[in-house]
């Protein structure tokens, strides 16, 4: 992707996790063209890269439109990425080295002073939801990356845009990310209770996903 697409794509993105485009909104090419000072082809070929990465719903004739919430995109986003970290964590366990998990711990207390800071805003979220990807994809590095690493964090992302719009419409995010979880992340293969393993990943992913179907109404019929 060139320069200018990625960087149309890098603020458009930016605009739809900030709620500038709520959810169902229309992207109107030639708009969007003017406001990111980029050409119509870029920017539609910006608009495409998104919705591959499911924030953008693209209808043939309609074009571009704001990813909406819905239940079964969150319940799929959070199981599969469950399933592909538990995967990759088994994967990389034997791997990881131990510069990786010092680095894991650096980020794991960078991310819990960032939940300090108050009153939070959106920039705080943007870096928080930086350090906790970091985090969570330095337990499970792998050069080069495979295709279940780029899948996860794809998914890892549409689950940070649930997030980040819990927060613009609650004011709330503490809840959001588990400390105490991700702290056992590393050494949770290792727990004799499988249970507890699979819980401790599950809290890790994504915490209190109940928190967010209640706000958006995501519940089940």
């Amino acid at each position: 992707m060139s320069n200018t697409k990625q960087r149309a794509k890098e603020r458009l993105k930016a605009d739809i996790l900030n709620y500038q485009f709520p959810p169902g909104q229309r992207l109107k090419v030639d708009d969007l063209a003017k406001l990111y000072q980029v050409g119509l082809s870029p920017m539609r070929e910006a608009i495409m890269a998104l919705s591959s990465e499911g924030f953008v719903d693209y209808k043939t004739h309609l074009g571009g439109f704001v990813s909406n919430v819905t239940r079964q995109e969150f319940s799929e986003s959070v199981a599969v990425a469950k399933f592909l970290y538990a995967q990759l964590l088994q994967q990389s366990e034997a791997s990881v080295s131990t510069d990786g998990r010092q680095k894991a711990k650096v980020l794991h207390y960078e991310l819990s002073v960032a939940l300090r800071n108050y009153p939070l805003t959106v920039s705080h979220i943007d870096r928080i939801e930086k350090l906790f990807l970091r985090y969570l994809v330095t337990l499970v590095a792998h050069e080069p990356k495979t295709i279940s690493h780029q899948l996860l964090e794809t998914t890892l992302g549409v689950l940070a845009r649930y997030r980040r719009l819990y927060f613009l419409k609650t004011g709330n995010y503490g809840c959001m990310i588990d400390l105490n979880a991700l702290s056992k992340l590393p050494g949770c293969l290792r727990m004799s209770d499988k249970t507890q393993t699979s819980k401790v990943i599950a809290l890790s992913i994504q915490a209190n996903p109940q928190e967010i179907e209640h706000v958006f109404g995501l519940v089940h019929p």
